[in-house]
């Protein structure tokens, strides 16, 4: 029996330094922002949110996550070109080496889409 091989399309890739052209260390500390955000965010506190989001972002401006993240926080702060030029800044950075991102930033405009239909 042969191994099951998934196209190269659904596989999911995510940055590494190299990447992003940081240091291991930095990408360390840029992911334990990120995760510090999502924390905040899950909890409401959304501006406390976006500012680590945004420590990570001034961190590593390559970072697609950061900016996909802190672009669903600025939605729920009713902030929402901001939240665009997020999407679409994670848009551009994640092609090509972040394709998680890249499907969640998909799903994020089809759900801005529906709130500015309604």
């Amino acid at each position: 029996m042969f191994p099951t091989i998934k196209p190269p399309a659904l596989v999911e890739r995510l940055p590494t330094a190299s990447d992003l052209q940081i240091t291991e260390e930095d990408f360390e500390k840029v992911k334990q922002l990120n995760i510090e955000g999502i924390v905040l965010s899950e909890k409401a506190q959304l501006l406390e949110a976006v500012a680590q989001f945004s420590a990570a972002i001034a961190l590593c401006p390559r970072f697609p996550s950061a900016y996909n993240n802190r672009a669903q926080a600025r939605q729920l702060l009713q902030e929402v070109d901001l939240a665009l030029e997020d999407l679409n800044e994670a848009i551009k950075l994640a092609d090509g080496i972040d394709t998680l991102t890249l499907k969640q930033v998909c799903v994020a405009h089809s759900d801005f889409e529906e709130d500015l239909i309604e």
